[in-house]
């Protein structure tokens, strides 16, 4: 038995309706679900047209109940399948409308997200649309400063595109041709257009980029150079169709060109043709540049030159020094200069290198330009030079010697003028004295008080003569210690007048003018008053015949950096004392000799030499100057100047003091001090001793330092030491008082010395200064010292 199945069937009407098919003696029919309809056909092993003859009228007595029963049956089921597939259907159309909801849900959520996404999109696009505006805006802002134009060009369709720019560039009006090559090439200069096609054709045919350089003729007759760039455009195939790119407007650029090969041409041409040398090396000092004279110099053709270091030419000597130079180079200024011998074509010469370095943007040397000239002729004029230089210094320092030599007879040949006249005054001086002294030691009692009297103040008359005119010889020689004061000018310049109007004459005419307001002088006022006496006295004799004789007192100020009438003279306020006279004046030579030491116009017997060079002492000792200005036949004028001080109320030399000092000052205190005595000189010891006792003091003795200090370390009661500067010995009067000073320094110390230059080594090399005793000294100047130094004027 087989069983087949037949396409279902539904009904139109939603109803069942089911239909029987009888294709066998036997059907089973059967009703599916859901308006299914199957059937079974039944084939029995046997004969069927027997069986359907046997059968026949039971199948007909059955066929009436069967189909009765088939219907009742089939009515049953669609019903029953009818309601089955209605509830079905309102089961699912819950389910639908319930699966329904929930997919409008998720719609309207992917709605609601898409349509925030799209938002978000929309914004990114118009900030992306703003971007590619401004990118725009700055591209055509970029392309119109660099003078330059877009364009685009489509080979195939010849259609182009180009940016205003691109048409102003070509010197035309924006839309005022159409885009496309013909037009192009109709704008570009004639003697360029050919070359140009040619240079299209060919980056299209080779698919490459184009770059290149033409002239265009703009409509006003201008002609200008443009640079084409462009870059290829591909189909989807990778075949060239066209080109996109800009047009550079590089005319200021060629302009620059042309100039610099113009400048390059110049100074090629001059560097083939100067004579100097020019060279350009590397940091390793390998040529890169030589110039044609450079060549012609050393005998080496450019070839030679070029890649290889220059070192070999320089001299053995002089190459360290070159290194070393060109090594500066890497500092700023980054120039030198170079002298150096190297081997040329003829010989060794010698060159002079100005070098200067050449630097990247890093500021590191990456080359080295130098000029180069041929100095032998001034190195060997140069070594002339300083042979005869040489030479030259060897004849002034002979000559300087000879000169030395001739001061020194000069001044021996004063010397020996001066010493006839000081040996003369001296013999004078010692006659009163020695025979004033005999005639008191023959005598004795014998003679009367008044006739002692006249004898011993004639002798001590000749001493102070003697020590004025030792006092006179030093003062030339600036070793007579000045006795310091505070001087009013004035007042000694008024002296002078009224000494004067009585010793001049009626001959000379003498006028004074001083200034009111003159300040005062630190000066010694003895001194002084000779200094002036002796100019005036020279001014007299000057005008034999008459004359005028002019003495003025003023200040002048001098400052720093201006001219100074007296050589080193420092800064400041100095007052002026002035004598001119209209005598017979002097000439050059005298001029230059006048405060030479010895030295006088004067006839012989009349002058000693000192006036002007005690003149001279007494300036410079003050720490002042004096100036002469002379002409022959038109007088002479002598400036003394001294440094002026600040207002004081003390009372200064010049003025009257108001009464005597007290000689009760100089007398000993009742308990007299002991004082040592150093001297070496037996006879000047005795003297100081005898002083000494006369005031009432105790006196030891010592003939040098070593004794001196031997006492000391054994006299506890000595309260001073009065010594001689100049000793016998390795010791002296300054060693003893840094003895006393170190050892006893509750002890007083005195100096003594008749060579002042070193009394003033020792008021130099002290703190504070030693006080020193100038010989000759009287008992009254000795006990004056004593006094000061006990009463605490000195340490």
């Amino acid at each position: 038995m087989s069983i087949r199945r037949f396409r279902p069937w539904r009904p139109s009407s939603g109803g069942i309706s089911p239909r029987l098919v009888l294709i066998a003696p036997f059907l089973l029919l059967v009703l599916g679900i859901a308006g299914w309809v199957g059937y079974i056909v039944a084939m029995p092993e046997i004969d069927v047209m027997e069986q359907i003859r046997a059968d026949a009228a039971k199948i007909i007595a059955l066929h009436g109940a069967t189909l009765a029963l088939a219907l009742l049956l089939g009515l049953l089921t669609a019903n029953a399948l009818y309601a089955v597939a209605r509830a079905r259907n309102i089961a699912e159309c819950k389910r639908a409308e319930k699966m329904l909801r929930e997919v409008n849900q998720q719609l309207e959520q992917r709605v609601m997200e898409r349509t925030a996404e799209l938002t978000r999109t929309v914004a990114l696009l118009e900030q992306e649309t703003q971007v590619r505006r401004r990118s725009e805006e700055r591209l055509t802002l970029a392309l119109r400063a660099a003078r330059a134009g877009a364009w685009e060009w489509n080979a195939t369709t010849n259609q182009a595109i180009w940016s205003d720019d691109n048409f102003q560039v070509l010197g035309l009006a924006p839309g005022s041709v159409e885009a496309c090559h013909e037009n192009w090439l109709r704008c570009l200069h004639p003697d360029d257009r050919a070359e140009a096609d040619r240079q299209v054709a060919r980056a299209m045919a080779q698919g490459r980029e184009l770059n290149i350089e033409f002239r265009v003729a703009w409509p006003d007759g201008s002609v200008r150079w443009l640079n084409d760039i462009g870059q290829m455009r591909y189909d989807s195939a990778g075949q060239p169709i066209g080109m996109y790119g800009i047009q550079l407007d590089i005319t200021e650029r060629k302009q620059v060109e042309a100039a610099l090969r113009a400048s390059e041409e110049r100074y090629r041409l001059l560097i083939e043709h100067q004579t100097d040398l020019v060279a350009k090396v590397d940091p390793e000092n390998r040529f890169l540049f030589v110039s044609p004279s450079y060549c012609q110099v050393f005998g080496k053709t450019e070839a030679d030159l070029l890649g290889n270091t220059f070192m070999p030419l320089v001299h053995e000597e002089d190459r360290e020094s070159t290194a070393q130079a060109i090594a500066d180079l890497v500092r700023p200024p980054h120039r030198t200069y170079i002298e150096q011998r190297a081997l040329t074509a003829v010989g060794w010469r010698w060159f002079g290198w100005a070098d200067s370095a050449v630097l990247n943007e890093q500021g590191q040397v990456v080359a080295i330009v130098g000029v180069g000239r041929d100095i032998t002729e001034r190195k060997e004029a140069e070594r002339a030079l300083l042979e005869i230089k040489t030479l030259l210094e060897r004849e002034m320092k002979t000559r300087r010697e000879q000169e030395a030599q001739l001061a020194q007879a000069r001044k021996l040949e004063a010397i020996g003028q001066l010493t006839g006249g000081i040996a003369h005054d001296f013999n004078n001086l010692l006659t009163v004295i020695k025979g004033n002294l005999e005639i008191l030691r023959e005598q004795g009692d014998d003679r009367s008080d008044s006739d002692r009297t006249l004898l011993i103040e004639d002798a001590l008359s000749a001493a102070r003569q003697g020590a004025e005119l030792t006092a006179g010889l030093l003062a030339f020689s600036r070793q007579q210690p000045l006795r310091l004061q505070r001087v009013r000018v004035n007042r000694i310049v008024q002296s002078l007048e009224r000494l004067l109007d009585r010793v001049l004459g009626p001959a000379i005419l003498l006028r004074v003018e001083t200034d009111p307001a003159l300040p005062d002088v630190m000066t010694d006022p003895g001194q002084l008053q000779a200094a002036l006496l002796n100019l005036m006295l020279n001014a007299q004799d000057a005008m034999a015949e008459g004359g005028i004789l002019d003495v003025r007192t003023t200040t002048i100020d001098i400052r720093s950096g201006t001219a100074s009438p007296v050589t080193d003279l420092v800064p400041g306020r100095y007052v002026v004392v002035t004598v001119a006279d209209s005598g017979i004046g002097m000439d050059a030579d005298t001029l230059a000799r006048a405060c030479e030491p010895f030295f006088t116009t004067k006839p012989f017997g009349k002058g000693t030499g000192l006036g002007l060079s005690t003149v001279y002492g007494l300036a410079t000792q003050s720490q002042g100057g004096i100036a002469i200005e002379s002409q022959p036949n038109q007088g002479t004028t002598v400036r003394l100047f001294l440094p002026a001080l600040e207002p004081a109320s003390t009372r200064t030399v010049g003025e009257a003091p108001s009464s005597p000092p007290s000689l009760r000052l100089l007398a000993p205190a009742e308990d007299a001090e002991t004082i040592l005595v150093v001297e070496d000189e037996a006879r000047v010891r005795r003297l100081a001793c005898r002083y000494l006792r006369d005031l009432g003091h105790p006196v030891l003795e010592a003939a040098d330092v070593e004794e001196a200090i031997a006492i000391l370390e054994t006299e506890p009661d000595i309260r001073m030491v009065f010594s001689d500067i100049v000793m016998p010995g390795d010791l002296n009067g300054y060693d003893l008082a840094n003895w006393i000073a170190a050892h006893r320094p509750a002890v007083k110390c005195l100096l003594t010395t008749g060579r002042h230059e070193w009394a003033r080594a020792a008021s130099a090399d002290h703190s504070p200064p030693l006080p020193v005793l100038a010989k000759p000294y009287s008992k009254k100047q000795l006990a004056r010292q004593i006094r000061q130094r006990f009463d605490g004027g000195f340490h």
